[in-house]
C-alpha cells in the first residue's frame, strides 16, 4: 500500500536497476490469512505495479519472519499456494534487526557477522515503520564492508539464474487496457485513505479542543467561586 503513496520511489528503483517484489498489500500475517484474502492482498500489489510500472513480478517475501522458514502446516500451506500461483518466495536470513534501531555500527557488524557465517545470502533491511535514518546511514558501511570481505552483490534474479525479464514481465498488451481502470481504482483508493486522514485529524482536534474548553470553564468555576467566598473548607 506503501508504493501507492510514493510512486516516484517505485519509479526510482526500477529506473536504478533494482528489483521489486511483493510483500502483500497490507502485511497481514499470511499464515492466519484465508487464501482468498492472501490472493487479493497479492493481486491488489500486482495491479499497483502494473498501472504504475507497467509491469508485474513473481518474487515474493511473506510478512513476518516465520512464514520464510516454515515449521507448521499453517506456515507451509500459505507458500505452497503463492507457489502454485508461479510466485519465487524470497527468504531473508541474514537480518540484523534494524527496526529496533539498535545503532548503527551493530546493524552493521551484525550483518557482517551474520554473512560470513554463512547463515545465508539476503539481507533484510527495513525502510518504513518508523525513523530509520540509522538503516540509511549504516547500508554504505554494510556494503562496503561485504565486498571487502569478497561478497558479490547481485539481485535476486541473478542469485536465482532467471533474467530479470522473468521475474519482473511487462504486462501484455492484451492487458493494458485494464490499467487505466486500476488507475482510476487507485486514485480513488488513494483519495478515500485522505479524506479518513483528515477526517480523523478533525475528530480528534474537536475532541482535544472540547476537552480544553470543558478545563478552561471548570478553572474558570473555580476560580470565580474562590474569589466569591463560596468555597468553603471543611
Amino acid at each position: 500500500m506503501n508504493g501507492s503513496l510514493a510512486p516516484d520511489l517505485l519509479h526510482q528503483i526500477i529506473n536504478q536497476g533494482h528489483e521489486i517484489g511483493s510483500h502483500t498489500f497490507t502485511h497481514p500475517n499470511i499464515a492466519k490469512a484465508s487464501q482468498g484474502q492472501l490472493e487479493l492482498e497479492l493481486n491488489s500489489t500486482q495491479r499497483l505495479l502494473e498501472e504504475e510500472l507497467g509491469l508485474r513480478t513473481v518474487l515474493f517475501r511473506p510478512p513476518y519472519a516465520e512464514d520464510v522458514e516454515p515449521e507448521t502446516p499453517d506456515q507451509v500451506a500459505p507458500l505452497e499456494f503463492t507457489g502454485r500461483l508461479g510466485y519465487y518466495t524470497v527468504g531473508m536470513q541474514i537480518d540484523p534487526s534494524d527496526w529496533s534501531n539498535p545503532d548503527i555500527n551493530k546493524i552493521v557488524s551484525e550483518t557482517l557477522r551474520q554473512a560470513e557465517s554463512g547463515i545465508g545470502n539476503i539481507v533484510l533491511l527495513h525502510d518504513s515503520g518508523g525513523d530509520r535514518s540509522q538503516t540509511v546511514a549504516a547500508l554504505p558501511k554494510i556494503i562496503e564492508g561485504l565486498k571487502q570481505r569478497g561478497f558479490e552483490l547481485v539481485t535476486v534474479s541473478q542469485l536465482i539464474g532467471l533474467p530479470r525479464t522473468q521475474v519482473m514481465p511487462l504486462v501484455p498488451k492484451s492487458d493494458r487496457f485494464l490499467v487505466d481502470f486500476d488507475k482510476i481504482g487507485f486514485r480513488m483508493f488513494d483519495d478515500f485513505n485522505l479524506v479518513v486522514y483528515y477526517a480523523f485529524v478533525i475528530g480528534i482536534s474537536l475532541s482535544v479542543g472540547r476537552l480544553l474548553l470543558i478545563i478552561g470553564l471548570a478553572l474558570y468555576e473555580w476560580y470565580r467561586r474562590r474569589k466569591c467566598g463560596y468555597l468553603m473548607d471543611y
